[in-house]
């Protein structure tokens, strides 16, 4: 496999101050925060947090018509 050292990777955006980051950084060069990348577990954990908030507020809507 060869790895072309020139290749631009894309950017985004870090969430501490906004600054423009290489993808295929790990710290935003600016203010130093960590950028973590997704990994299949971290996602999996949103997904649950989501359906568990969405589960919670509709338990509430349906108690409170109830009454």
């Amino acid at each position: 496999m060869r790895i072309n050292p020139h290749r631009q990777f894309g950017v985004r955006e870090c969430p501490s101050c906004g600054s423009h980051v290489p993808a295929n950084s790990n710290h935003c060069p600016l203010c130093r925060n960590e950028l973590l990348n997704p990994t299949p577990a971290r996602r999996n954990v949103k997904i649950l947090g989501a359906v568990l908030l969405l589960a919670l507020l509709a338990l509430m809507l349906i108690s409170g018509a109830l009454r």
